[in-house]
């Protein structure tokens, strides 16, 4: 292409340019209808000055408000790391394959201030614990919420009559909803149920099969009492029992996470009546009924204080207890147990019956005694009909004879290292199932049982 066309053609592009900022600007237009525009054009160019010094104020205010929260969230750590990040770092920090190390050092942390040596010789089986944190209110935040448990409920981890119940005390009456109906208690209905007027408590079940943080501190502490462990949570609503007065046949450490709950603690009966030894045994091995109020006045009240956040209350096995939400929020805690059926009577329930069973096959002289017929005529003095005739010597020779096969031949082959192996075969196949992921978690799978 030559220079002339070039020329022309540039000169060509600059006229058709020309022509459209003329088009756009008003071009031939009357004089009026141009300074309107500029009017418009001026006025917009201001709004957006103005809308560019509102947004400043607000990124200023946002950023003051940030710093607010910032601060709230650092007062928070500060708190958080006097509670929750004392338990994190014993786990983050296992340097043993030997967990009952770990788990005295979560036992310290969930009685501190108390020393484990004064827990162990004034309070286990024998004396309520309670530890207030006036000034630690989020001592135990992390372990579990009811934002948690929600999240569960929608996700279908807690299945009803299985991972969870719905109860309410009300009147003296326990009431255990949908127990024996075909009703399940979708997420909606235990909501719904939560509230009032119906006011049910929600109780759930292993709840450290969801929580990493609490199956940690229950498996440990498995290992450090050496017996199986567990975990329940209590979410309650406002100004409601769920539960009637009872006592169980564990020991619980009640961790009070949200809201409020008055509890009343009574000392085990110690009077001489007969009834009421038997209703109030010391150290029952099973669970008991529910308990009328009229049956707990025979009991003196031990204890009677009202849990917030952070506090903990350590309650021995067979205290009765009752608890019941303050009236102006619910209240969420969890009872961490220890030391269910862990007795010197269950080991010798396994130890007795295999000396029995020896001594019978035996073939010796003396334990020939063992396979000989009793009296033909036992059942004319022995037995509950005839526990009355005392001065009966038939009697007397009778439980003599069995006190002298006790003693000769059966305690002798008590084999109490089978029976310990026995009990303690039994909590490694019992105890809490290993779960979770990551380096920390194979960690504590690795520990083994302390020699």
């Amino acid at each position: 292409m030559s220079d002339s066309a070039r020329k022309n053609r540039n000169k060509r592009k600059r006229e058709r340019k020309r022509e459209k900022q003329i088009a756009r600007y008003g071009g031939n237009k009357s004089l009026e209808s141009s300074s309107k525009k500029l009017e418009k054009l001026i006025k917009a160019v201001s709004t957006s000055h103005e809308s560019r010094e509102n947004s400043t104020k607000e990124k200023k205010t946002n950023s003051s408000n940030c710093e607010t929260c910032h601060q709230n969230i650092k007062k928070r750590k500060k708190n958080r790391n006097a509670g929750v990040e004392a338990i994190e770092s014993i786990f983050r920090n296992v340097k043993t394959r030997d967990l009952s190390q770990v788990g005295v050092k979560a036992l310290e942390w969930l009685i501190s201030p108390t020393p484990v040596d004064t827990f162990l010789s004034d309070h286990l089986e024998k004396k309520v614990l309670f530890v207030q944190r006036d000034n630690n209110r989020e001592y135990f935040e992390g372990i579990l919420s009811k934002n948690e448990i929600s999240e569960w409920l929608k996700d279908g981890k807690l299945s009803h009559n299985i991972d969870m119940t719905l109860s309410r005390y009300v009147d003296g009456k326990r009431e255990t909803l949908y127990h024996d109906s075909s009703v399940k208690a979708t997420p909606e209905k235990v909501w719904q149920d939560f509230k009032s007027p119906v006011n049910a408590s929600l109780r759930i079940l292993r709840p450290q099969q969801h929580a990493d943080m609490l199956w940690k501190i229950v498996a440990s502490l498995e290992s450090y009492f050496g017996c199986c462990g567990g975990a329940n949570s209590y979410l309650t609503p406002a100004n409601s029992q769920g539960f009637a007065p009872h006592y169980d046949d564990i020991d619980a450490f009640i961790l009070q996470l949200e809201g409020k709950k008055q509890w009343k603690v009574y000392k085990p009966y110690s009077g001489d009546d007969e009834e009421l030894k038997a209703l109030f045994p010391y150290l029952p091995r099973v669970s008991s009924r529910d308990f009328t109020e009229e049956e707990v006045s025979n009991l003196n009240l031990v204890l009677e204080i009202e849990l917030n956040p952070g506090d903990m209350l350590y309650i021995p096995r067979g205290f009765v207890h009752q608890a019941r939400s303050s009236p102006d929020i619910h209240s969420l805690h969890v009872t961490i147990s220890t030391g269910q059926k862990n007795t010197w009577g269950d080991m010798l329930l396994r130890a007795l019956p295999r000396a029995i069973e020896t001594a019978v096959r035996d073939d010796q002289s003396e334990c020939r005694m063992l396979r000989e017929s009793l009296p033909k005529d036992y059942h004319k003095f022995m037995g509950v009909m005839h526990s009355d005739q005392d001065a009966d010597t038939r009697r007397m020779e009778f439980s003599a004879h069995v006190v002298k096969l006790v003693q000769q031949l059966l305690l002798e082959r008590l084999d109490v290292d089978l029976a310990a192996d026995q009990m303690y075969a039994k909590f490694l196949h019992d105890r809490q199932t290993q779960k979770g992921r990551g380096k920390r978690f194979r960690r504590l799978r690795r520990l083994r049982r302390p020699c």
